[in-house]
């Protein structure tokens, strides 16, 4: 089974923000259900990114990880011999 281009690796887990899983901690406030809902993905937002961060989730990290496996060291790869 081929992964597509654009999912990520099995070994990271996609978060997704399920709003109403979070809206009711916003009852008391004087915020429209629009406001309310721009707070939480603002939030999400802010929490994702230092998770990626913390978890090497981020893109960055994993594109310097994925070039990291794909390199060969030098020294396990035979030179060939010089013609005279």
């Amino acid at each position: 089974m081929s992964e597509r281009d654009d999912e990520p690796p099995a070994s990271f887990p996609v978060l997704r923000l399920e709003v109403d899983q979070y809206m009711h901690h916003l009852d008391d406030t004087d915020l429209t259900d629009e406001e309310k809902t721009k707070l939480l993905e603002g939030l999400w937002l802010l929490v994702t990114e230092f998770m990626s961060i913390g978890f090497e989730t981020h893109p960055a990290q994993q594109a310097l990880a994925a070039r990291k496996a794909k390199t060969v060291d030098r020294a396990d790869v035979e030179q060939p011999q010089k013609r005279r």
